[in-house]
């Protein structure tokens, strides 16, 4: 909505946040959104996340090489959750419909 409203009244929409929708990221990489990116915490003393994307449906025409994706997927967020850390997962579907 602040994106609408932004550009109906010829304003700058500044979006903030540290953990952007997946529509936002998608915006700014096709160039529909400018990126800026701040290089450094707050604090110092904090420590950056470890990101990683895996795509499954790109990882190969073979149903095993995108199982093993997934796999590997799931076995980082079960780590994850035996350290008692947090994840955040983001999931892209993609509905396909055919004609009856």
């Amino acid at each position: 909505m602040a994106l609408l409203r932004a550009y109906r009244a010829g304003a700058v929409c500044v979006l903030g946040s540290a953990t952007p929708s997946v529509t936002s990221v998608e915006l700014a990489r096709s160039g529909k959104l400018r990126l800026l990116e701040l290089p450094a915490r707050a604090r110092a003393t904090s420590v950056l996340p470890i990101a990683e994307i895996v795509d499954s449906g790109a990882s190969g025409p073979d149903r095993a090489e995108r199982g093993y994706s997934a796999f590997r997927s799931f076995g980082a967020l079960e780590t994850n959750a035996a350290g008692k850390e947090q994840a955040i997962l983001f999931l892209k579907t993609v509905a396909v419909f055919l004609p009856a």
